[in-house]
């Protein structure tokens, strides 16, 4: 009887450790595939080194391989694969080549060469399609290198690298199941990922793998539930509400636009030693010209532009309404949608009206003219009325000084991206002051809780 209970009561210690142990499977690892940009989207070379073979998923059966070099080609019927010798078949496919001994060697894939985990081979009717199938702790070592400097850590900065952990592995988790094939892309679509680099150059870095496994499975939560964590460069010393970017529907209880003064470039704190991010303050000087050709590029047809017209702000000084005047109408711009026509580096800007630079006529040989803050301004030449791109060559028609008058705007802003969520300068300028990680991403994510499983 004795042994009975002994018996029951061991398997229920199994069982309550499995459940609340943090090192429990469950809480420890959790898989994310990622779609690998291909230079070529109809071949890919991998080499296969101490490596556990190809499996065909669909027929559950190993395909023959050996160590070498192996071409995957997009075939009508399926992948053909040819080893480092000889072709060795075409599959239905997917295909799955698994984890080894050694990183992954990818011969044609844009951001990194070297890469954890599985990779999986699929196609559709147009492509192929390279997924990294790999744990998310093991795919925010390949992320944080490339959406923050590693550098930070050794410069005051180790705690900014935790908020951008929690922060990266937040997104994902959110962001899980964005594409069709796989989880998430590898380019800002969702987050940049190069896995662990070039056969050269691995970009994998200890501070950067240090912040990762010091924030081990943390996200950001809200109502028990991933919230959608955005980042960006700098803010000029505003955050932004998503509404005022996006969808002015959209409800985000835990982003909301307020002052930033660890981003503001000029520093009303006074903090010694400030960091003002390089693209803190920018201008854009842009021709009436080139204006009206961005506007058609987006859908949008005023004639010859007239002027441009701030309607309305934010609080935070972004602009809202933008009225662009023209020939032929008038049409307003609203939230992003006012940067991202233009190209212009945040939705923070002032703008001036006025006419183009002199530009001098040397003779009449071609020379080349240079044209640093003059591109899109016009020139008499002797073919006629040219308009000035890059470092260009003219047979020019006069040795006198000539001005062809265009009219240009100068967009003076600040900040660089749409300013939603977590300043990644402002992170750092706070890690740098003594702030820790969970109070820079108290400021940023207002009232998100930080939990410790992936939210499950």
């Amino acid at each position: 009887m004795k042994g009975r209970y002994f018996v029951l009561y061991i398997a229920v210690l199994i069982v309550l450790t499995a459940f609340f142990s943090p090192l429990s499977e469950a809480r420890e690892r959790k898989e994310v595939s990622v779609g690998i940009t291909l230079a070529d989207r109809k071949r890919v070379a991998i080499y296969l080194q101490d490596c556990n073979g190809i499996i065909n998923d669909n027929t559950g059966k190993a395909v023959e391989s050996s160590e070498g070099l192996h071409v995957f080609t997009w075939h009508e019927e399926g992948i053909k694969v040819t080893g480092p010798e000889a072709d060795i078949g075409v599959f239905r496919g997917p295909l799955t080549i698994l984890e080894g001994d050694n990183f992954h060697r990818v011969s044609g894939a844009v951001e990194g060469e070297l890469y954890r985990g599985i990779l999986r081979i699929d196609k559709d009717e147009k492509q192929l399609y390279l997924i990294n199938i790999l744990d998310l702790e093991e795919y925010l070592y390949g992320v944080l290198p490339r959406e923050m400097p590693p550098s930070w850590g050794s410069a005051g900065g180790m705690e900014a690298l935790k908020a951008q952990a929690v922060v990266a592995r937040t997104y994902a988790v959110s962001m899980s199941g964005r594409h069709e094939k796989y989880d998430l892309c590898d380019t800002v679509h969702c987050q940049v990922y190069g896995g662990v680099g070039k056969v050269l150059e691995k970009r994998e870095h200890e501070n950067t793998n240090r912040a990762v496994e010091a924030t081990r499975g943390q996200i950001l939560t809200f109502n028990g539930k991933p919230i959608e964590a955005f980042y960006h460069a700098t803010n000029g010393g505003y955050t932004e509400s998503p509404q005022n970017v996006w969808n002015p529907k959209a409800s985000y209880p835990y982003l909301v636009s307020k002052e930033d003064p660890f981003d503001d470039p000029t520093n009303p704190l006074r903090i010694r030693d400030f960091i003002v991010h390089n693209r803190a303050r920018w201008q854009k000087h842009l021709t009436a010209s080139t204006l009206e050709r961005l506007l058609q590029g987006a859908g949008f047809n005023v004639g010859r532009l007239s002027a441009l017209e701030v309607v309305s702000r934010y609080p935070s000084k972004r602009v809202k309404e933008l009225l662009v005047k023209g020939t032929e109408g008038q049409l307003s711009l609203f939230r992003e949608q006012t940067r991202t026509t233009f190209a212009l580096d945040s939705q923070m800007y002032y703008i001036q009206e006025g006419d183009s630079q002199k530009v001098w006529l040397l003779g009449r040989q071609a020379v080349p003219v240079a044209t640093d803050g003059l591109d899109e301004s016009k020139v008499v030449t002797a073919s006629g009325i040219k308009t000035l791109k890059g470092k260009s060559f003219f047979a020019l028609s006069a040795s006198s000084l000539e001005r062809v008058p265009q009219k240009y705007f100068l967009f003076t802003g600040w900040g660089w991206g749409h300013g939603v969520g977590m300043s990644q300068n402002g992170a750092y300028n706070r890690s740098r002051c003594g702030h820790c990680y969970e109070e820079i991403l108290d400021f940023y994510f207002s009232g998100a809780e930080l939990t410790d499983d992936y939210g499950r």
